[in-house]
């Protein structure tokens, strides 16, 4: 039997050709029908970044409220306020009595909205049924608040006060231990007719002990800790115990942070506590390398003064502590310094304390690796109030009637 042929049409019309098989290919989404079918997101990080500061900052004033009108509130800020500033608010609902919160919850009692609040918050808001309060209504609630009759906020004013004047007192016999030690110095006769009136209130009341200090008290424990141990760590050769941030194995410590925070007073401090005698050289002084490698020698055995015009001669020994403060304020002359100060710290048999401002600064690398970190942090408000509220009760017996909480 003859196999059967293909029959083939021949029309001069498209209409009978029948259309060529597509291939069942998965078809490929666009980025554009994608993106418009997903939804679009109402909040965008960027915009959060670039969003503008207060419209009208020191239209309005925070109203002065009774002590502790805010005690027992937990509040929660949000968005940007245009007339006291948000930075504002929260120091005066905190100096009120009012605990902060950075995100709302159960416990929350009001949440202050600004301009552009963050949706998270918003949205938390709506499903526990929280209470809101904008800006006027914040400064309302400090002025039409009472003061506070909670015993748990009394009793801390009655603490509060007992420091300061527990404070003062010690700060007053620590005073009195010093001008009759310096009677007895033949050397501190000659400055006699010196009143300590005239004394800058940060040489005057200057920390002489670590609770003195305000803030990064846990940081200045780390470099009390590392000046104790060096001369042990000395003849053990300095070994590595590999861990994180392993400062004990440092010839030196690398202090960093904003300035005017304390870097250099807990230096001075810690080495004193630790039975050492500092010796500082500031960025004002000339760092040429040249200079640092003839008038600081490597075995560290003497040091040219740079506080005189005069070549008077710092003898070291094991007990000095060497602070070089501002390492990144060299100037651009000082071509050399950081790397002679390195070279230095490699071969110190003395403990040295390098400070600056930044750490990230191109200048400060070199120290990465031979120096162990120490970061400070700015201390809180309430911290440094403590301690100025002390000063001002041993000055004129002023007590402010601010709870330090």
């Amino acid at each position: 039997m003859a196999p059967k042929r293909k029959t083939v049409v021949i029309s001069d019309s498209d209409e009978d050709v029948p259309p060529p098989k597509q291939k069942n290919s998965p078809q490929k989404k666009s980025k554009s029908s994608a993106s418009s079918s997903a939804p679009a997101s109402s909040f965008s990080y960027k915009d959060y970044l670039q969003r503008p500061g207060p419209e009208s900052l020191g239209s309005k004033s925070i109203p002065e409220g009774a002590p502790g009108c805010l005690s027992g509130l937990t509040l929660v800020f949000t968005g940007e306020l245009d007339n006291v500033g948000r930075d504002s608010a929260v120091e005066a609902a905190k100096r009120y009595g009012a605990k902060v919160t950075a995100a709302p919850s159960g416990k929350t009692s009001y949440v202050i909205l600004g301009r552009e609040p963050g949706p998270k918050k918003l949205q938390t808001i709506q499903d526990k049924g929280l209470k809101t309060l904008d800006e006027d209504g914040f400064c309302n609630l400090i002025a039409t608040t009472s003061p506070s009759q909670d015993p748990s906020y009394l009793n801390k004013v009655k603490k509060d006060e007992a420091k300061v004047k527990k404070d003062a007192e010690e700060m007053e016999a620590i005073e009195k231990e010093q001008k009759a030690k310096d009677k007895r110095s033949s050397k501190a006769s000659s400055f006699e007719s010196t009143s300590p009136n005239s004394q800058l209130w940060t040489v005057k009341y200057a920390p002489t002990q670590l609770k003195d200090i305000c803030g990064n008290k846990g940081q200045v424990e780390k470099i009390l800790n590392w000046l104790q141990n060096w001369q042990h760590q000395l003849q053990a050769g300095f070994p590595s115990d590999n861990s994180k941030n392993d400062i004990k194995s440092k010839r030196a410590l690398l202090v960093h942070g904003a300035p005017g925070i304390g870097k250099t007073t807990a230096a001075h401090l810690a080495a004193k506590i630790a039975g050492f005698s500092p010796l500082e050289l500031n960025a004002s002084d000339v760092r040429s390398k040249k200079l640092i490698e003839n008038t600081t020698n490597i075995d560290n055995t003497s040091i040219d003064s740079f506080f005189g015009s005069n070549s008077e001669t710092h003898p070291l020994n094991h007990s000095t502590c060497l602070i070089f403060d501002e390492c990144d304020g060299m100037s651009s002359g000082d071509r050399g310094g950081v790397g002679a100060m390195n070279t230095l710290i490699r071969k110190t048999r003395i403990p040295i304390i390098c400070i600056c401002n930044d750490k990230a600064n191109p200048k400060m690398r070199p120290f990465q690796s031979t120096c162990g970190d120490i970061v400070f942090r700015r201390p809180e408000a309430t911290q440094v109030r403590s301690r100025i509220m002390s000063i001002l009760h041993r000055c004129d017996s002023i007590y402010l009637n601010t709870p330090l909480y």
